[in-house]
């Protein structure tokens, strides 16, 4: 789950694929897959909610798992037989055969009722958000003038400035609630539920993630202090406004805030506050937070199924398979379908992870997948089929993970690929290619030769900038620098890529208003850096260090791994002349087939999942870098992944000295590091450097042919490394990424 948030961003923007006023209920179960009200939190204050009848009723203990539909004993579904009665074998056989039918018969409707529900739930939240939000900022057509305004940005960019407008709107507005009312929890929930939602949508360094924790912790305070109030007088603390005692708080997971029991509120910002520890790269507090909401109702779902997404970024891969073995378990609705891949994942790295090993997702899953088929044939409303093509996806990626690594079964693996892929793609916009097409060109026309001002730009080289298409082996190489005592790597939170939209707006106003371009660019490169610093402390502080000796070590290099800077190298180079610009490469049918197989957060690298939008995607990445070779020659530094296999220590040791550092023999022990790895190649890279992912396409290459031919020409890449100092193994020195 923890996701990649390298994919949604544009050449000048951040990227948001969600509107202030009403997120779509696919990213909302993406990104959380339970708990929509959450989600949609933001919008400040919640009316009246609207709770499914049977969500209300009281478990029989804390162990019952979490189901929509219970059939009485009286309904006679499944009754054993009479006291006395006898049963033939022929009998015993035909009722075993009507239980199974009635089973799946149940399950079906099962879904039926529960998307339906979830559904009316949220669309009757979202009406009533966008009327409070409405309400709270003023935005009435009346105060609007009628006047057509002028230099209307237009395309993509201007989309994405409004959702960050209306979002900051919105926060603004909670925020100046906040301080007026600094002992309400619930406008404390409501505001940092609304800034953390910002992060997930606007990758710009996570620059409020402070302020959110912060207020979090304000609201845990308040529910504490009431909580212990109630215990005090001996009073019950799991019982909801309404009345009715609650067992199992994951009954609460649709309920409004003002609904929930002391315990749910509770457990729900416990919640909300690991994710955001999550986010914020904080992964040992985040586990913590999870622990907290854990000690309260040890069965509290999104509880669970998060802690363990975090355990495997932690590389704790045993715990993670035992959180989310018991998701399995109690999650009889299936909302939180992130643990089917995330136990495939625990399951991939070891079977011995999970106890019962692969059988006990397969068995569920086998039975999950026509049951969902079936529902989404039926079903009519845009979101409830969106959420069911989601879950789908997931089921059948884990089941070509299952026959991948499990039964070898390629035929099978493929159909599973292949068919979550369309079922993700059916749901899914068609992809612009006009749109991306103008992105690609108006960035050549831009940056031309001769565009830069010799005269202008920071000297600074803190950042390192590592750049390239996705799945290249961009994560191998941010840990061989982050494994240097004083360079630490930053992940896809990239802090230049938030603020690129005011680097751009700044850089125009100077140049056409006839400000000073040099001191503008200094005084936002000085920014980029000192944020960096600021987020690196934060961060710091709140890890558990692996040597306690290296602890007050301040880093003089940060890595940014936000791949999709390659559409940004002109304003780096604006800001940054001298730092160091990595450009990391992989055989291009290995990234391509490696980007259409894996699961990315719902965004910018959506259309990886079809052949013709992912070849077109990987040649404009082409095209890009090959522009910049011809405008600003030897600016980028490239480096072969290949090599990066084959010869590590060669290339750890060039790479090291092309950063300006000294050499330090601890960075070939990279992967023996406990960091903390928030990726998609996060088992991978645990393993060192391992040849498989060499050629890895080929096992494949059958019904990969069409997306061969459509890549075309650029199915080879004639590229050497060029780190200065860096001398290949004659067995390497004429070899180049592609060959066949």
């Amino acid at each position: 789950m923890a996701a990649e948030r390298n994919g949604g961003d544009d050449v000048a923007t951040p990227s948001a694929t969600a509107s202030i006023k009403g997120p779509s209920i696919t990213v909302a179960f993406t990104l959380y897959f339970v708990i929509p009200l959450v989600c949609l939190g933001l919008a400040s204050v919640f009316g009246p909610g609207v709770i499914p009848a049977n969500q209300k009723e009281t478990a029989k203990s804390r162990s019952v798992p979490l189901q929509v539909n219970v059939p009485s004993a009286a309904s006679g579904n499944g009754a054993a037989p009479l006291m006395g009665e006898k049963v033939t074998d022929e009998q015993h056989r035909q009722r075993q055969e009507q239980k199974k039918q009635r089973k799946k018969k149940n399950n079906s409707k099962k879904i039926k009722s529960q998307y339906e529900q979830v559904v009316h739930v949220v669309e009757e939240r979202k009406r009533a958000v966008r009327e409070q939000v409405r309400l709270r900022t003023g935005a009435t057509q009346q105060k609007r003038s009628s006047k057509p305004k002028q230099n209307v940005k237009r395309g993509r960019r201007a989309g994405e400035d409004v959702v960050k407008t209306e979002m900051d709107k919105t926060i603004a507005t909670l925020k100046v609630e906040y301080e007026k009312n600094p002992d309400d929890a619930f406008t404390m929930i409501e505001y940092a539920d609304a800034l953390r939602e910002r992060d997930v949508i606007i990758h710009d360094g996570g620059r409020n993630q402070l302020v959110a924790i912060d207020v979090y912790h304000n609201a845990i305070s308040q529910i504490r202090e009431r909580r212990q109030q109630l215990v005090n007088e001996g009073r019950p603390t799991n019982v909801p406004p309404n009345g009715v005692t609650v067992l199992d708080l994951n009954q609460e997971l649709f309920f409004d805030l003002r609904e929930k029991s002391l315990d749910g509120l509770l457990c729900s910002v416990f919640s909300n506050l690991g994710k955001l520890y999550f986010m914020a790269n904080m992964f040992e507090k985040s586990v913590a937070a999870y622990n907290e909401c854990l000690a309260i109702d040890e069965n509290y779902l999104d509880a669970l199924t998060f802690r363990g997404s975090t355990r495997i970024v932690l590389g704790k891969y045993k715990e993670a398979g035992t959180d989310y073995t018991r998701v399995l378990e109690l999650d009889q609705n299936r909302l939180f379908m992130d643990a089917f891949t995330g136990i495939s994942k625990v399951l991939a790295v070891k079977e011995d992870n999970v106890a019962g090993g692969w059988e006990t997702m397969v068995k569920v899953v086998e039975e999950l997948i026509p049951a969902k088929e079936q529902h989404m044939q039926s079903m009519v409303v845009p979101e409830g089929k969106a959420l069911l093509a989601d879950h789908l996806k997931r089921l059948h990626l884990a089941m070509f993970t299952y026959h991948d690594v499990k039964t070898k079964d390629l035929k099978l693996a493929w159909e599973h690929l292949s068919e979550g892929m369309r079922v993700k793609m059916s749901v899914l916009p068609p992809y612009n290619r006009a749109n991306e097409e103008q992105r690609l060109n108006s960035v050549i026309q831009v940056f031309h030769e001769g565009f830069w001002s010799p005269n202008v730009g920071s000297q600074d080289r803190t950042p390192i900038f590592i750049i390239g298409f996705v799945r290249s082996g961009s994560t191998l190489l941010e840990r061989v620098l982050d494994a240097h005592p004083k360079v630490v790597g930053t992940g896809e939170d990239s802090v230049f890529n938030g603020r690129l939209g005011e680097i751009r707006d700044a850089i125009v106003e100077a140049t056409t208003q006839g400000g000073d371009l040099g001191a503008t660019v200094n005084k936002l490169a000085d920014g980029v850096v000192k944020e960096m610093m600021d987020r690196w402390k934060s961060i710091d502080a709140n890890t558990e260090k692996e040597d306690e000796s290296t602890s007050d070590v301040e880093p003089l290099r940060f890595a940014d791994k936000m791949l999709t800077n390659y559409n940004n190298v002109g304003f780096i180079h604006m800001l940054f002349p001298n730092a160091l610009i990595l450009h990391v490469a992989r055989e291009p049918m290995d990234t391509i087939f490696s980007a259409f197989k894996h699961d990315f957060p719902s965004g910018g690298l959506d259309q990886t999942s079809d052949f013709s939008s992912l070849a077109h995607m990987y040649n404009d990445y082409r095209a890009i870098i090959e522009h910049w070779d011809r405008v600003l020659p030897g600016r980028i530094t490239h480096v072969r992944y290949q090599d990066m296999v084959e010869d590590m220590p060669g290339v750890a040791r060039a790479l090291i000295d092309a950063t300006g550092l000294e050499w330090d023999e601890d960075v070939l022990n990279f992967h023996k590091k406990k960091h903390a790895v928030n990726t998609l190649s996060t088992t991978q890279v645990r393993k060192g450097v391992y040849r498989d992912s060499l050629q890895s396409w080929k096992k494949y290459e059958a019904p990969l042919q069409p997306l061969v031919k459509l890549v075309g020409d650029r199915v080879k890449y004639d590229l050497k490394t060029t780190l200065p100092s860096y001398v290949p193994p004659s067995s390497l020195s004429d070899e180049r990424v592609g060959t066949q």
